[in-house]
């Protein structure tokens, strides 16, 4: 499993991406520390639409 993180900017009207992270699940937490917060951690998938990249 791969995992693409971004970062960015908006001015209200255009977001502009000012960082890109590619990692495997392996080296995630190697890479970002992990909340402990309230310990409940949880990740939101957002399905890219089929011609995203065209």
């Amino acid at each position: 499993m791969r995992y693409a993180i971004f970062s960015g900017i908006t001015d209200g009207a255009t977001v502009t991406l000012t960082h890109f992270y590619l990692t495997t699940g392996e080296r995630f937490f190697s890479r970002f520390p992990q909340f402990q917060g309230r310990v409940l951690n949880k990740k939101l998938q957002i399905p890219l639409p089929s011609d995203f990249f065209d």
